[in-house]
C-alpha cells in the first residue's frame, strides 16, 4: 500500500490542509447536484428538450451515445484479431490438420493393417 499512500505523505509535508480536501469534496458534490438539476430540467420538466439538444448537437450526441467508440476500437484492435487467429491457427491449423490428421491417420493405418 505504500505507493498509493505516497500522495498523502506529500500532502502532509507541503502543508495541504483538510480545507483543501473539504473543498474538493464540495466541488464534487456541487457538480453532482448540477447534473441532477440538469437531468431533471431535461427529462422531467421539459421532456422534449433532450431530443432538441440531440438534434442540435448531433455529432456530440453520437460521440457520447457511442461511448467515445471505445467498444468499436477494442473490438477492432483486440477481439477480431484474437478470433481470426484462433480460427486460422488453433482451429484450422492445429485442430483440423494435426489432431484430426493424427486421428484419421491412425484409423486409416488400422484399416490398412486389417486388410493385410
Amino acid at each position: 500500500m505504500e505507493p498509493s499512500l505516497e500522495f498523502a505523505r506529500v500532502a502532509e509535508h507541503h502543508g495541504m490542509s483538510h480545507a483543501v480536501e473539504a473543498g474538493f469534496a464540495a466541488v464534487s458534490v456541487a457538480v453532482a447536484l448540477l447534473g441532477i438539476y440538469l437531468a431533471y430540467r431535461l427529462y422531467v420538466a421539459r421532456p422534449g428538450s433532450a431530443d432538441g439538444l440531440a438534434r442540435r448537437f448531433g455529432w456530440l450526441y453520437t460521440l457520447l451515445f457511442r461511448k467515445y467508440y471505445v467498444d468499436e476500437i477494442y473490438d477492432a484492435a483486440l477481439v477480431k484479431p484474437v478470433v481470426a487467429g484462433s480460427r486460422e491457427v488453433l482451429w484450422k491449423g492445429i485442430d483440423v490438420q494435426v489432431v484430426d490428421g493424427l486421428v484419421n491417420g491412425m484409423g486409416l493405418s488400422v484399416q490398412a493393417w486389417l486388410r493385410t
